[in-house]
Order: C-alpha cells, then sequence, then structure tokens
C-alpha cells in the first residue's frame, strides 16, 4: 500500500507539472503547441529517466552493490562481458531485494550514462542456478549492448508526438461537437483537460499494442544477444536459458499457451513457451552459420 501511494503521488506530481506546462504552450500556441511540448518533453523524460535509478527506485526498493551480496558472481559476470567485448566494472551492478514483495525472479537494465545499470534480483540468486544467472545476465547485457533504453527512448518520443499531433487534429472537432454542452469554452480552457486525456487515451491504446510489439522484438533480441555472448562460457547455454525461463514461469503460473490476441494485445514480452523453444534451437555454430550480434 505504501508503495501504491508513493506511485500515485508521483504520478499526481508529475501530471500537475506536464498539464500546467502543455496549458501554458496552448495558451501561447494554439496551432503548433503539440509540436513545441512533443520537442520540450524530451529533455524532461531523459532527466526523469536519468534519475530515476538513483531517486526514484530507492523510494521503492533497497540496493545495495551486487559485490557485496553476492562477491564470487562478479568474477563470472565479467567473464561474460568480457566476451561482449566491455568492462561493465563492479559498480555498474547492483543487487535488488525484490522477495519482500514477490517469489518471481528477474534482473533489469535501467538508467543511461552515469546512472546507467545492471540490476539482479535477490530473488533470482535464491532460485536460479550459476548457469542460469549467467543466462540472466546475459540476456540483460543484450539489452545493455544493443542500446535498447536509447532505442525504446526514441521510440516513446516518436509515440508522443504522433499521440499529440492525433489529439490537437481531434480535439477541436471534439469540442465543437460537444463543448457547449459540457461547458468548455476551447481547447485553452482548463475543463478541456478531460477531454483531451479521452483521447489521448483511446489513441494510445493503439500506441500500447505497437510499443507491446517493439518491447517484444527487443527481449528476442535480448534473448539471442544472451544465447551467443554465453556460447563458450556455459557448457550449455540453450539449456540454462530454457530451465530459466521454465522455473520463472512455474513460479508465477504464466499460462504456457496464451491466446494470441492476448499475446498482441498485452505481452511485453515473447511467451515462455516462444523463448524456451528458441533457447534450445537456436544454434547457429553447428550450421555454420555466423551469429547474429556477438562474432
Amino acid at each position: 500500500m505504501m508503495d501504491r501511494a508513493k506511485a500515485v503521488g508521483l504520478v499526481i506530481l508529475l501530471g500537475i507539472f506536464l498539464a500546467y506546462f502543455l496549458y501554458a504552450i496552448i495558451r501561447k500556441s494554439p496551432r503548433w503547441w503539440w509540436l513545441v511540448f512533443s520537442l520540450i518533453s524530451i529533455p524532461i523524460f531523459l532527466f526523469i529517466f536519468f534519475v530515476e535509478p538513483l531517486v526514484i527506485d530507492p523510494m521503492f526498493n533497497r540496493f545495495e552493490p551486487l559485490s557485496a551480496k553476492a562477491p564470487q558472481l562478479i568474477p563470472e559476470l565479467q567473464r561474460v562481458s568480457e566476451r561482449a567485448g566491455m568492462n561493465i566494472p563492479a559498480e555498474r551492478m547492483f543487487w535488488m531485494e525484490a522477495s519482500n514483495k514477490t517469489v518471481a525472479a528477474n534482473a533489469y537494465v535501467t538508467g543511461f550514462g552515469a546512472s546507467k545499470r545492471i540490476v539482479i534480483w535477490d530473488t533470482a540468486l535464491q532460485q536460479e542456478t550459476t548457469d542460469g544467472l549467467l543466462a540472466v545476465f546475459g540476456h540483460e547485457l543484450g539489452h545493455y549492448v544493443l542500446g535498447h533504453i536509447w532505442k525504446g527512448f526514441l521510440f516513446f518520443a516518436g509515440m508522443l508526438f504522433v499521440l499529440l499531433y492525433l489529439g490537437f487534429r481531434c480535439v477541436g472537432r471534439l469540442l465543437r461537437c460537444c463543448g457547449p454542452a459540457w461547458g468548455i469554452r476551447d481547447i485553452d480552457d482548463w475543463a478541456s483537460l478531460p477531454a483531451l486525456l479521452l483521447l489521448l487515451s483511446l489513441f494510445g491504446f493503439a500506441g500500447s499494442v505497437l510499443g507491446s510489439a517493439f518491447s517484444r522484438y527487443q527481449e528476442s533480441e535480448a534473448d539471442l544477444y544472451g544465447l551467443e555472448v554465453t556460447h563458450g562460457v556455459l557448457a550449455d547455454p540453450g539449456q540454462a536459458s530454457a530451465q530459466s525461463y521454465q522455473r520463472f514461469g512455474e513460479r508465477v503460473f504464466i499460462d504456457p499457451d496464451p491466446n494470441p490476441l492476448g499475446v498482441v494485445l498485452f505481452f511485453d514480452h515473447p511467451t515462455i513457451s516462444d523463448r524456451v523453444r528458441v533457447a534450445v534451437t537456436y544454434d547457429p555454430w553447428s550450421h555454420g552459420q555466423s551469429p547474429r550480434f556477438v562474432k
């Protein structure tokens, strides 16, 4: 409940700031507010993404250097990162306490520049074998190396631009039709905010479907990267990854055969069955083919 209260409080504060900022722009530039707000919001969200692992995440979870919680794991992780041609220092690797809130095991990449880091949940350390942890790390390293944070941010910025433009094109018509009955004078009236948010929500649903598809694509890339970067480091990377996916699916009761429409609408990761299938069948080396990412 405390986490939800803090999350709602942050959303309210950020929402008030952005709404005030938006309507100041609308009053200054009623024809081009959608473009101006899109451009100015980019550095705002960049700042939020930068400080998230430093300021926001610690409000919800406890973090410590991974070297303090699992020092024996650092050399193993560095073996994988060296194979990727990267030197990820131990101070960029963090342990997060998740066991007080969930039984799921996970890891993720967050931040950028000086705040970029790889985080491994304590549940992953408790549940995974060393090979499984290295397989998980290889997947997260894929996000790190392939620049998925930047690509995701650019995708988000593009989606925001399109949504605001569609809102601009439609909100005027909506207000001309229904504004008098709703008591809304014009788009620069604060009372128009619910109407604008309604349109953005409707268009945003379609945007969320595209966003989920983009996320599934990035996760698929990271899965392949993880298999490639642990090839030669683990005895059988495919089996280590498949068993890790299987354990995760069983522990959090993921449907092994979800409805395809549900996957398209709501899944931001490939299905567990698809990930297991790729893990145990992807083997370009035995077929004389070149790996896609790690040559």
